[in-house]
This record gives C-alpha cells, structure tokens and sequence, in this order.
C-alpha cells in the first residue's frame, strides 16, 4: 500500500452518524442528554436497555447497541433515583448483559464478575483461533461461525488471535465492514456466590437466515427488505427473494431448481404469513447474457398486484410497483441504511441526487426536512414516481426561485448535466452518486470499475463546503479498499486544486445492511462511501 494511499484511510471515520472515531461513542460532556442513545450507521434508533434483575446491590439490563455504558448507566440512575456505581466496560456498539452496582456492597461483588461473550467472525479464522485455544466455535454457516469467548477485552483479543468480530472498524478494517456494528454480545455475568445473568443472543447474530431478520419483521414501520440473500443465507448462489409489503419477488437463476425456491418460500411464509391478496412474482435470471437481456417476473402466486403501492422503510413511504412489466420496483433495498442515515441529517440541506431512478434518495431527504432536492436520471417514467413518494410522507412541493420546484427532477443524462450544474456553478450539501455498474455513454462504454474515479472528479465540484458526497457501487470489480482508493485519491487531487477546498477525508464506510449478510471472508458486495469536503 502507498503512503498516499495509507494517508487516505486513515481519514476513515466511523461510528454515530461519522462523527465519532474509530467506532468510539462521544464522551458523555458531548450528549445533549445522557441517557439518549448513540445511532449506529443508519440503524433504526435502539429501544432502551431492559432490565433483567433488580434488587438493593444490583441492576442488570440487557444493553442494545447503540447504547453506551454511561448513557444506560444514566438510564438505571432514572429508575434507582441515584447514580449507579459502573464497573463492567461493554463498547457502544456491542450488546447484552450489563451489570450495575446499587449499593457499595454490589459494586464490591462486581469486581469479580466474570463476563462470557458471543462474537459473529469468519469461519476460517474462527476455526484457527479456536484450535489456539482463543475461543471456541458455538456454532458456523456461510455468513460465518459464532464464537464464545470469555475475559475483559474480547474485541482486542479476538483481533490478536487473527479473528475479528464481524463489523469492527477498530481492530479490523473500516473500509470493508461487513456489519452495521461491531457482533459482540456479552451473553453472560456471574457474580460471586453462583447468581449468573443472561441476555438472549440478538437476531444480527443469528446464523439462520429467518431469525437474522426477526427485528426487520416485527417493525411495523418497516414493509420492505430482502428475506433471502443467497449463497450468504444459505441458499444456492444468486437465489434472493424481497418483500413489498404483503408481496414477495423472486430472483432465481435459470440453473437453479424451482424447488430450492419453493423450499425458500415456505420458510419466509412460516415465519411471515401470507395472506389471500399476497402475491409472488419470479424474475427467471439467465446465467449467460450473451443472447439478450433479463426477461420480465411472472406471477407465481396469488391475485396479482394491480398497481403502483406504497411500501415503509422505517416510517419513509416510498411508491413502488411490482407485476409483469418491469424488471425494477422503483426502489433498491439495500440501500435502505443509506436513506435513513440521510433522512436523519437532511433537515435544511440541498441534496443532488444522480442516477436518481424513481427518486428513493430525494424522497428521504425531503422527509426529513431537505431545503432542496433536485433528481437526475435518464428515465423519465421512473421520475415520475418521485411525486407520488413526497405525497405519501406529507411533503408538500412548491416552486423555486428563479425557476422549478423545491423537489425538482431533471430528466437527461447524469454525465451531461453535471458538467452543466457545474458551469452554472451550483452547489449542493449532499452529492449522491449512484451510477449503474456499466452503461452506454454518447456511444462511449462507461464501466463503474475503470471510470468511478473520473465521475467522482466530475460531481466534486458541485458539493459544497463541508458537504459530502456519497459514492456507491455494486461493481464486483471495485473491491472495497480499491473502491476506497479510486475515489479517494480522484478527490485528493480536486482538493489540491480547489481554492474553498482544503482537503477531502472519508467519512464513513457504510456496512451492509442486515438483510444483506456477506459470505464468510467475502467482501461487501455494495459499497457505500462516505466523504467530506473539508474547507479550506
């Protein structure tokens, strides 16, 4: 790796919305209140700690992520009416058993508390650790092996055996998570005189593919996600299936047998049940492309959908369709984190929002109290959605001085208006740049693994001071830390050039969604990028 190189990744942020280092939660001085809890990156916000005993010496609560030892610390101070005495350390973004002392008597019999831990970590490692005697193998399936572990600092110790919990940006690495959080959870406590205190394993730590997803289903402000990610859950290479409401989509490659599907299906309508208008629809994928495109979904099962519907993504509504004339929804769901990360921080930012498809992006935004959003894409069908979206979540759309509206689209090609926008010299606080993986440019082929660096030179100049540009591919090509350096080292050079510029730092590396579990030891197959343009 290059010192240039190296320069840049140590500009990685991670943690609370990218604003803490190194997956760190801010000291409690910087909480404009102490008991509420730190967001993880774009995770829906944590229900409080639960209280699993309480008595005159001690309190347990079963800490979610999210949560940092001082803020539910201040949480039990609310029930106990003092403050309660903190001996156990257990990290923001790790869960389960937290003990508390209630009394000086507690505190005492804390000192000899003896924690035991789960951890998620790639197969590979996880059984060369276990055979050094650093941990021992619960139990392993392709998103990885969990773990057991006991001692005081696991994260550093696990990481030391060659075996770093899944999703930990401190001793692993930030650019290629592959979980929202660091998947530790402390399982167990025990206290001098036998009592021992327990936290049920949570559902990101599951290894079956149904009970991974049990936190996504029980959110009634959620009716959209991906039930089944292939080879990671399982499942044969490729086979996915994604919920819409009441409805399912299927993807199944044509090499793969219908029964693999069916046999998939029941187990979603096991733990989902279907109901009378619930339909499914098949896209059939061909493995080679060479004799045309994707053909168009079937209906396999159920009425069928008759239109255009509404579907939730952690209370943002979105316009989507599914039936037998297109292959896209209108919505892609593994972005789902991103969006809701934008929706918390939109409120009066300007937003540009290329390869805008039907607008997703920009309708989260205006939710969440955008100044301004402004779409591109080359499909003028797919803008139309946008409308219907900003209606479902009460956004109501005005004109704009000197001309358009406040959420406008602009129907043409991406490459082209931004060099327009540019020459206009318009800037914008969010730059979202969500381009195909390959695609036909003026005659010209454009490939997201040979050409991210030039559009990322191209949309620089339309962010503001201080704003950001996200950057997301799902190019097999661009490996996370090759994506990490063609983008980086592209905006390094803008940086040098540009007066109100003094540097450009990533931000944040957006892990995957837990929906979208990668295979053990595999890379993220999204990438999602984060940076900031400092000024100068």
């Amino acid at each position: 790796m290059s010192a240039r190189t190296a320069l840049l990744l140590l500009h990685l942020v991670v943690g609370a919305g990218g604003l803490a280092r190194s997956g760190r939660p801010p000291p409690p001085s910087q909480q404009k209140r102490p008991w509420k809890p730190q967001l993880l990156d774009a995770e829906p916000a944590p229900a409080p700690p639960r209280v699993l005993h309480r008595d005159a010496d001690v309190v347990v609560v079963d800490k979610p992520p999210g949560w940092s030892v001082d803020a539910a610390a201040a949480f039990v101070a609310d029930l106990l009416g003092a403050e309660p005495r903190v001996r156990q350390r257990l990290d923001a973004d790790c869960s389960g058993v937290l003990c508390l002392g209630a009394s000086a008597a507690g505190d005492a019999a804390l000192r000899d508390a003896a924690p035991s831990y789960l951890a998620l970590v790639d197969d590979e490692p996880a059984r060369a650790a276990a055979a050094r005697g650093a941990c021992a193998i619960i139990e392993s399936g392709p998103a990885g092996a969990v773990v057991r572990v006991a001692g005081r600092d696991v994260r550093k110790s696990l990481a030391a055996a060659g075996a770093p919990a899944r999703g930990d940006a401190r001793h692993g690495c930030g650019v290629d998570r592959a979980a929202p959080r660091a998947l530790v959870h402390c399982e167990r406590v025990a206290l001098r005189g036998g009592r021992c205190f327990e936290a049920p394993r949570p559902p990101d730590l599951e290894l079956r593919w149904t009970e991974r997803r049990a936190a996504l289903r029980a959110d009634a402000a959620t009716t959209c996600y991906r039930e089944l990610h292939g080879a990671a859950d399982g499942a044969p290479a490729n086979l996915c299936v994604d919920r819409y409401g009441e409805h399912l989509l299927v993807q199944r490659p044509e090499d793969v047998p219908a029964r693999e599907r069916d046999a998939a299906l029941a187990a979603i309508d096991a733990a989902h049940a279907p109901t009378a208008s619930s339909s499914v629809y098949e896209i059939v994928t061909r493995v080679d492309r060479s004799r045309g495109g994707q053909p168009l979904p079937k209906l396999i099962r159920g009425p069928g959908v008759a239109g255009p519907f509404e579907v939730l993504e952690h209370g943002t509504a979105f316009r989507v369709e599914l039936g037998e004339k297109k292959l896209s929804t209108g919505l892609f769901l593994d972005q789902r984190p991103q969006r809701l990360w934008l929706r918390r921080h939109a409120a009066n930012l300007t937003v540009l929002n290329l390869f805008a498809h039907a607008g997703a992006y920009s309708a989260a935004a205006a939710a969440g109290g955008a100044a301004r959003t402004l779409s591109v894409d080359c499909d003028r069908n797919w803008l139309a959605y946008l409308a219907p979206s900003l209606e479902a979540n009460g956004v109501a759309n005005g004109p704009r001085e000197p001309v358009g509206e406040v959420h406008d689209c602009i129907y043409g090609d991406c490459f082209d208006w931004l060099k327009r926008l540019a020459k206009r010299g318009e800037t914008f606080d969010v730059v979202i740049l969500d381009p195909p993986s390959t695609s036909t440019v003026n005659k010209k082929r454009w490939s997201a693994a040979r050409d991210y660096g030039a559009l990322a030179t191209l949309a620089a100049p339309l962010v503001a001071p201080n704003g950001r540009l996200f950057c997301t591919t799902n190019s097999r090509k661009l490996l996370p830390r090759k994506f990490a350096r063609t983008c980086g080292l592209a905006l390094k050079d803008f940086a040098a050039t540009a007066p109100a510029i003094k540097d450009v730092v990533l931000e944040r590396a957006a892990p995957p969604a837990v929906d979208y579990p990668t295979r053990s030891g595999a890379p993220p197959e999204v990438k999602n990028l984060v940076f900031r343009f400092v000024p100068s």
